[in-house]
């Protein structure tokens, strides 16, 4: 296999790297210029299959319906279906036998002996998320006491990005195996409360309409379901309240600004009305039954 473009000379000297030796597996000479082809062919291979996935998937976005994650999943098994094909090809166009990498068998067998287990785990949870959807790309998730949005379902493991700016990499038997608070699943509506306490005293019906009409007209706060309050707790110095709304949030910090809004409007409406937010405080009682013994001492010069 000569290039015919190249000057005589060139290709004379190359002729001998072209043609060396490598190995010999069951009769079958592998030369330098064998391998090289199978490299070639190979990186070409995993190059084209990279943009037919990424035309394949921006096809599919825009032509049907599929959801992001399900988009992303069929991406990545047609990723591997094409380069299982180049590779085979790239194997038999220069006529290497598979069996020229049967040294690579024993610490595949070792690799597998350790690790395979929570290899092949994680990677079938990867396809049943994807196949039954408890979470999707663009979910706000909390898990083992994380939470953030959902930026990618691979095959091993899922990419959450938290409100700090962090990233965790957290392995897809997680999601199976343990509770995870999906806080977005059929839409993207939270029902979240603050605590409000008043003092003793307080007139109790005249405060629960303060505190509704303060959540309703909270920019941002949902119409439906409407907000409400319950009377929470009668507590040492304090009656609790909790006041309930719905907002529309895509991560952890928005719910954070949204319950903020709430709490400025409720105290500024239930102080203007002179309504006092409680705080701790205790009552002394003396014992008067018997007269109380009082001391005068001077202080010395």
């Amino acid at each position: 296999m000569t290039a015919s473009w190249l000057p005589e000379s060139v290709v004379e000297n190359l002729r001998p790297i072209w043609d060396d030796k490598l190995w010999t597996v069951q009769g079958d000479v592998i030369t330098f210029g064998r391998l090289g082809v199978a490299i070639g062919v190979l990186v070409f291979g995993v190059f084209f299959s990279i943009l037919v996935r990424k035309i394949i998937a921006n096809q599919l976005m825009r032509r049907t319906r599929f959801s992001l994650t399900a988009v992303s999943a069929f991406g990545r098994l047609l990723l591997i279906f094409m380069l299982l094909f180049w590779i085979m090809l790239a194997l038999d166009i220069v006529h290497i036998p598979v069996t020229a990498f049967a040294f690579l068998g024993g610490s595949l067998a070792l690799g597998l002996g350790f690790g395979a287990k929570d290899i092949i785990s994680n990677f079938i949870s990867g396809f049943i998320l994807m196949a039954e959807r408890p979470i999707k790309i663009g979910d706000v998730i909390e898990v083992e006491g994380e939470v953030g949005k959902v930026e990618a379902i691979g095959v091993r493991s899922t990419r959450i990005h938290t409100e700090n700016n962090v990233h965790i990499i957290i392995p897809n038997s997680v999601f199976l195996e343990q509770k995870i608070v999906n806080w977005t699943l059929s839409d993207n509506m939270v029902l979240t409360p603050i605590e409000v306490g008043v003092a003793y005293g307080t007139d109790l019906t005249k405060a629960t309409e303060i505190m509704v009409a303060a959540a309703r007209r909270t920019e941002g706060v949902l119409t439906q379901p409407k907000a409400f309050v319950l009377f929470w707790d009668i507590a040492d110095s304090s009656l609790n309240f909790q006041v309930y709304f719905a907002a529309e949030v895509h991560n952890k910090m928005e719910r954070w600004i949204m319950q903020s809004r709430v709490r400025y409007n409720v105290v500024a409406d239930l102080t203007a009305a002179g309504i006092v937010i409680a705080f701790p405080q205790r009552d002394v009682h003396l014992d008067t039954s018997s007269p109380l013994e009082v001391r005068v001492r001077s202080e010395g010069p």
